[in-house]
């Protein structure tokens, strides 16, 4: 293990070929048992994400300090990496919209 990542939901095309893993939907319940779990492992926490509501429900299951980068740039042999999107669509012009732990969908991207 080393780098946590949190990632905005981006398409799986976008990840390297040579890149071998397994892509998981997980819920905040496997989140949390997965940090917990690993928390010892864990080098750092990095969120590429930028909605603010959507950071405060990670930052609850996380519960771990988190920095925020500007460029991920793929560490496949050491990065898991945590999809984070809204299950439906957002209304146009919504940045701030409020959501709930229901509002969205997580996966998990672990290196083979």
């Amino acid at each position: 293990m080393g780098r946590l990542i949190i990632l905005p939901a981006l398409p799986a095309s976008s990840i390297q070929n040579e890149f071998r893993a397994i892509i998981k939907p997980i819920d905040f319940n496997y989140l949390k048992n997965f940090v917990e779990t690993h928390r010892n492992e864990i080098i750092d926490v990095i969120n590429y994400n930028r909605h603010q509501a959507t950071n405060k429900i990670l930052e609850k299951y996380i519960g771990l300090p988190m920095k925020y980068g500007e460029m991920y740039q793929m560490n496949p042999k050491n990065d898991v990496i945590v999809l984070v999107g809204l299950k439906t669509r957002a209304p146009k012009g919504t940045a701030d919209l409020n959501i709930s732990e229901s509002d969205l969908a997580l996966a998990m991207i672990e290196p083979q």
